[in-house]
């Protein structure tokens, strides 16, 4: 039974089934892209309940599976977790501010123009327009602090 925005299911095909969809979309099989020129960073926000870290940090595990996967190398993968030290192999750091500003400078120093990059937000958000947000432990980042670091 499908529920509606507010239902759970549509919630994890909102949260899941569309980066996973990007991530296959940017890896096409044939094409001039491949996964060794494909970057993948995961940051999973503040859960707030048990329930919500649970599932946030599920929902990253699965995207860096994913990626994995779909080919791309795990040292191309970054994922920012609520609690790094819930699986210290896969996650990189704790999702903060600053961890996600240290990931993104190092994207910068990595990624070559033709380089594809994913980048995969899973968590409670609030705001709207340049002021947007996913919720981070501690501070968070705009919408429009994203853009710049994208840029």
């Amino acid at each position: 039974m499908r529920r509606g925005l507010g239902g759970r299911r549509s919630l994890r095909v909102l949260a899941l089934g569309l980066p996973v969809l990007a991530l296959a979309g940017i890896l096409p099989s044939g094409g001039e892209a491949s996964a060794q020129d494909t970057h993948v960073l995961v940051v999973t926000g503040l859960g707030g309940d048990p329930e919500f870290r649970d599932r946030f940090y599920e929902w990253g595990e699965e995207m860096y599976d994913a990626a994995l996967d779909a080919g791309v190398a795990p040292h191309r993968i970054r994922l920012l977790t609520e609690d790094p030290e819930r699986d210290p192999e896969r996650v990189q750091a704790r999702s903060t501010r600053e961890e996600v500003e240290r990931a993104f400078q190092e994207l910068a120093q990595e990624v070559a123009p033709q380089d594809q990059v994913l980048i995969v937000l899973v968590g409670h958000g609030s705001g709207s327009g340049p002021d947007s947000r996913v919720s981070l432990p501690g501070p968070s980042l705009t919408a429009a602090e994203y853009r710049r670091l994208v840029e």
